[in-house]
């Protein structure tokens, strides 16, 4: 096999393209809880209804979780693993708009809760 060959076999790869996946999402995670809270797992917003560092709602929350919103949503791994869930989610949602699934696009559905 050449270089060539074992490159694009790489590149083609399930794998591979699961690490792009998460590397993207691992982004938008942080960018999301920065612009959200500052990052701040303790956050509380919009009066009340809003939780922890990703600043999740207690409906979204119990469709993506069994744990507790009030206790969870200011964990900081169970709050990133739901709000990785509800990025995935909106990036679908651009993908059956025909929207890029941009940042910006996804951010707009994380925000408005059409996912």
């Amino acid at each position: 096999m050449t270089r060539a060959t074992i490159l694009a076999m790489l590149l083609c790869s399930p794998a591979l393209a699961q690490y792009a996946t998460n590397a993207r999402i691992d982004g938008w995670l942080d960018r999301t809880a920065m612009l959200e809270s500052g990052n701040k797992p303790a956050a509380v917003g919009d009066k009340g209804r809003s939780r922890g560092a990703y600043q999740i709602q207690e409906r979204p929350w119990r469709h993506y979780s069994r744990v507790p919103w009030r206790i969870g949503a200011h964990d900081p791994v169970e709050s990133r693993r739901v709000a990785r869930l509800i990025l995935l989610d909106c990036e679908r949602a651009c993908k059956r708009h025909h929207k890029a699934a941009t940042f910006a696009n996804v951010r707009w559905y994380y925000q408005t809760g059409g996912y």
